[in-house]
Parts: structure tokens; sequence; C-alpha cells
């Protein structure tokens, strides 16, 4: 292996140096790639809205959430259940006609998605608008901002030019 003994402490500080490797850079590299790891959260699961913001447009400005602002991931599908606005209870006896009224504030879809990086492509099977369902109108595209354990928030370009950015914590 030696050709003379003027190789073996050469050899030997190579082997040294590969052990010093193994044992300590390789963790080194594990701890500084631990927090990348787990930043890659799932979105399955059901997300509460919190804020609405507005950036640009007429409507600028934060919007704190106080109506249900429900959205649920599971393998492959979504659902979200907005409202848009604050009802009243139409109480017992209320006619169809006064329910259809209530409810057309109410924004729901239900389908499919793919995550792409940091894009959300839904593909609305059911929704409250049926415009929403025509191929034109399909996919509907939003830009996963940041993904955390309990913090979600997605944006999307609106026809006129301005972002709409949703913020949603994690219902445990």
């Amino acid at each position: 292996m030696f050709k003379n003994n003027n190789d073996y402490p050469k050899a030997f500080y190579l082997s040294k140096l590969r052990r010093i490797t193994v044992r300590f850079i390789a963790p080194l590299l594990f701890l500084l790639a631990a927090p990348v790891l787990a930043n890659a959260q799932s979105l399955e699961g059901v997300w509460l809205g919190t804020q609405i913001e507005n950036i640009g447009g007429d409507n600028a400005g934060v919007i704190e959430v106080t109506t249900p602002r429900l959205l649920i991931y599971t393998e492959g599908f979504f659902s979200w259940t907005f409202e848009n606005s604050a009802r009243e209870n139409p109480g017992q006896g209320a006619s169809d006609a006064e329910l259809a009224d209530l409810l057309r504030n109410l924004n729901v879809a239900a389908g499919t998605y793919m995550r792409d990086g940091t894009t959300i492509r839904y593909i609305r099977r059911i929704t409250g608008f049926p415009g929403g369902q025509l191929p034109e109108n399909q996919p509907f595209d939003r830009e996963i901002r940041a993904l955390t354990a309990s913090l979600l928030e997605t944006s999307v370009e609106n026809p006129d030019g301005s972002i709409t950015i949703l913020r949603y914590r994690r219902v445990e």
C-alpha cells in the first residue's frame, strides 16, 4: 500500500480529514438544513381567514375578517366557504326568497387543486358562481406568500392590477 515510509503520514492525515468531515461537517450541514426542511409545510387541514389586504386599487388597506372564511385542503381536494358580508339571522319561518337573499353574498367553491412550487392551481368543480366553473375561468391560481405550521398567506392579482392578500390561521 505504501511505497515508502514517507507516504504513511500523508495517508493518515487524509483518513483523519475524512473522519473530521463525517463527524463534524455532515451534522453541521444537517443542522443548517433542518429549518428549511421544517418549513416544507403541508397545505392539508382547515384554515380560518383572519385578514384581507388589498394593495393598489380603490380598496387599498387591511381588513380584519369578522365573518367566517373557511378553507379546507385534503389530498388533492379543496373547499372554501367565504361569507362576504355580515348577515342577520332570518329566524324561523323565513321564506325561501328571504333565505336566498341572505345567502347571495356566500362565496362557495369546491374541486381539485395542485400545488406547483408556490402556486396553488384550483379547478373549481362546484361553485356558487356558475361562471367560475366555465373552462375559460379555469384554472384559478393563487400564489403562496407564506406557509408555516399555523399561517397561510396567499395572493391573487385582480383584473385591475391590484393585489389581494388573504391570511389564514390553521384550525386545530
